[in-house]
């Protein structure tokens, strides 16, 4: 059996976390990621100013990979590797 700490505790935090899908836009000030709820209101979540960007740092990169790990996709990660678990685990 596989030690699953790890996951668990990421998925206790997605749990309660705003699903998904997410997306990137950028204002005039910094990089956000929204989500959209089923009344089509956005929720913004704001990452970088790009007054406070450090050398090196792509803040569009950073929004583009934090919106790609949103709560559903995260979980669904989790239910699949715990499948492949299970099924390796009935193999052996």
């Amino acid at each position: 059996m596989t030690d699953f700490s790890t996951l668990k505790h990421l998925e206790e935090l997605a749990h309660p976390a705003t699903p998904g899908p997410w997306f990137v836009d950028k204002n005039d000030k910094e990089w956000i990621v929204i989500h959209e709820n089923s009344f089509g209101v956005s929720t913004l979540l704001p990452l970088a100013r790009t007054a406070f960007i450090r050398k090196g740092e792509d803040p569009e990169a950073n929004a583009a990979f934090i919106a790609a790990c949103s709560p559903d996709v995260i979980l669904a990660l989790i239910a699949k590797l715990r499948e492949w678990d299970k099924e390796f685990s009935e193999l052996t």
